[in-house]
């Protein structure tokens, strides 16, 4: 009874949509005499509690609750500043400022505290998808990069490094959220191998301001004895929360190592991390490895001592204090799965030979050449193959224009004698053609395609190269006879029945839409839209079976016009189903077309490989279907480049 219990919650939000969702639901509960939303950040210096500035809460009002209007201190604080590296959300400073400024002395945290896990893991060598140059890569090396060596065969001689005979340019480490179970499995296309057994490698306790660790970190050795022998490549790591001391314990442990596996329950919302060691270490069953683990207020890294035998397997402080913390340096300039696209020899190799093709097409290396992706990949390709006019424009705002740069110049020595190579940084409608290398307009068009703020949304990366190359060509930019590559590109879509998707991302609560009797129909109304937005997710981490084969549902041309020019599909396609099974979703990708010969002889590459991720459309209702069912798809695109890209899914 609130009442009776003079009850007073401050809710803090960040973000003003989940603020205003969260007040909703305050008052659809009828708690908001109760519940104040403030819209803040909790360590706003000028942020107290019932800060008066956020909130419509009187003295009287609070003084009836029996606290006091602006300071006051609370009895108990939850929180869930989480995510799957356990630290990246800033729990550790926001618990420091907590018990500083807004908590009681005897106050209650929940969660209380939160221990890292750890397993020394091996990255078995990857199969023929990433080509016959990916020897020497494996499921966790593949994840960093590129390799020097591997591109440069299948790119005619590009180097992604910052030296003339340097290493990558985006080597280093490199920590990867990741669904691990999919590289544990025992028919996993990627696989890693376990090479210890869990380990506890770092603790956490949030129950006072003396016991979070300080916001320079800590470093922690631990001596873990090998299981099997092998070469550690990584580090997987997960977290288990005590949310009430000798109470209700939490877990992102992959099932692989899950101890009651009928007890298991999948999420999507953290998954487990797999942090890709700068240097791998040989490791021999039974003989100790020192494993350093440290952190700061942001993250979590681990690197591995020289080997020290015949110590006892027990834990060692290194500077458990604070006083000195070992710093990492995180391969901050890519992701990781951008590291997977680069690290894809079949992928480099097609574009350059679509390149070779362009050029010997349009007569010689005389031909301006645009480039259009982010960091102008086949535009060093371009250059390499002996272009003698090559401008790369650059959209992006962070490093990448300015490692693009680095990596022509230093890299590759570009440009040759005689020859133009510029890098831009501009959006496409502030270039004129007198920006172009040469002052004519580009008569190659050139683009992974790639933009760093559409990473992984390969469909809007799509209609992004279809518009800008259209909007280009209007202003004279771009010949209307230029050649491009890709030439054009089919999106691609199948049935799926996607049980895990379908679960967790649908409505919450029982039938009457109420958790513990909290009802949350408003958070329904505006979450539970998967049947309208798009999931953007790497397919080949998760378990679904695929009911049909693939089929075309849109065409987009980049070159001239004709077929696969206009940006509207008229004719529905019809989807059949091949498998028995009960469809969830649609699954999208991208294949692009890239003339490699004379008539039509082209080669694709694919967004629905591993070094893609894939787009997840909801159905409206889950429809059991047989063999040769067929769901009637219709694409429309409208005059937003983005927003409007829309799905008619008729169902059988």
């Amino acid at each position: 009874d609130n009442e009776k219990m003079k009850v007073r919650v401050t809710g803090v939000e960040m973000a003003s949509s989940m603020a205003r969702l969260a007040r909703m639901t305050v008052h659809a509960n009828g708690l908001s005499d109760t519940v104040t939303v403030v819209e803040d950040h909790s360590m706003d210096p000028n942020f107290v509690l019932d800060d008066a500035r956020f909130t419509d809460s009187s003295p009287e009002l609070a003084s009836s609750n029996g606290v006091e209007s602006v300071g006051a201190k609370a009895d108990i604080c939850t929180s869930e500043l989480l995510e799957s590296g356990l630290l990246g959300e800033g729990v550790l400073p926001s618990l420091r400022d907590a018990w500083r400024r807004h908590l009681k002395p005897d106050a209650v945290v929940v969660p209380q505290r939160a221990r890292v896990m750890a397993v020394l893991v091996e990255g078995l060598p990857l199969d023929a998808t990433i080509g016959d140059e990916g020897v020497g890569l494996n499921s966790a090396t593949a994840f960093v990069g590129p390799n020097v060596d591997i591109f440069s065969k299948v790119s005619h001689g590009v180097r992604l490094s910052t030296s003339a005979h340097g290493e990558s340019a985006l080597l280093g480490e490199a920590l990867v959220p990741i669904h691990a179970d999919a590289l544990l499995g025992d028919h996993s296309e990627r696989k890693l191998r376990p090479l210890s057994d869990p380990t506890q490698v770092l603790g956490f306790d949030f129950t006072s301001e003396c016991a979070i660790p300080p916001e320079s970190g800590r470093s922690t050795l631990v001596n873990v004895v090998p299981t099997a022998e092998g070469t550690a490549n990584g580090i997987l790591f997960w977290w288990e929360l005590e949310l009430i001391d000798g109470g209700i314990v939490y877990s992102t442990e992959p099932m692989a190592f899950a101890n009651d596996k009928s007890q298991y329950e999948w999420q999507d919302h953290w998954q487990q991390c797999l942090f890709i060691l700068g240097r791998e270490t040989k490791v021999t069953k039974g003989e100790i490895v020192e494993l350093i683990s440290r952190h700061d207020d942001k993250s979590i890294s681990f690197s591995i001592a020289q080997a020290a035998r015949d110590r006892p397997n027990q834990r060692r402080k290194l500077n458990e204090d604070g006083n000195q913390s070992i710093p990492s340096e995180m391969n901050k300039l890519i992701s990781p799965f951008r590291a997977l696209q680069l690290n894809d020899g079949c992928r480099t190799r097609t574009y350059s030979q679509s390149i070779q093709y362009c050029l010997n097409t349009k007569g010689g290396l005389e031909s301006p050449v645009l480039d259009l992706s982010d960091f102008g990949m086949c535009g060093l390709i371009a250059a390499q193959l002996g272009a003698r006019s090559v401008t790369s424009l650059e959209s992006s705002s962070g490093n990448v224009p300015t490692i693009a740069a680095m990596v022509a110049q230093l890299g590759n020595g570009l440009p040759k004698p005689g020859a133009a190579y510029q890098v831009i940084q501009a959006q496409a409608e502030h270039i004129a053609v007198e920006h172009i290398a040469g002052g004519s307009p580009a008569e190659i068009v050139t683009a992974e395609p790639y933009f760093e703020v559409l990473e992984g949304w390969h469909v809007h990366e799509a209609l992004n190269l279809y518009y800008l190359v259209q909007s280009l060509k209007s202003r004279g930019v771009i010949s209307p006879a230029a050649l491009c590559v890709p030439s054009y590109c089919c999106i691609m879509a199948r049935v799926v029945q996607f049980d895990d998707f379908s679960d967790a991302y649908s409505r919450v609560g029982n039938e009457d839409e109420e958790i513990h009797g909290f009802n949350h129909s408003k958070v329904n109304h505006f979450g539970n839209r998967y049947r309208k937005y798009d999931v953007a997710l790497p397919l080949w981490q998760y378990s679904l079976s695929r009911l049909s084969e693939p089929c075309r549902i849109s065409r987009l041309g980049y070159e001239g016009g004709g077929e696969g020019h206009s940006n509207v599909v008229d004719e529905a396609t019809e989807i059949v189903v091949s498998k028995r099974g009960v469809a969830c979703a649609i699954e999208l990708w991208v294949d692009y077309a890239c003339r490699v010969g004379d008539g039509d002889s082209f080669k694709t590459v694919s967004t629905s490989s591993p070094a893609g991720q894939q787009l997840v459309r909801k159905l409206h209702e889950h429809v059991a279907v047989e063999v040769g069912d067929k769901f009637s798809i219709k694409t429309r695109f409208g005059d937003d480049p983005i927003e409007s890209f829309t799905l008619d899914i008729e169902i059988p």
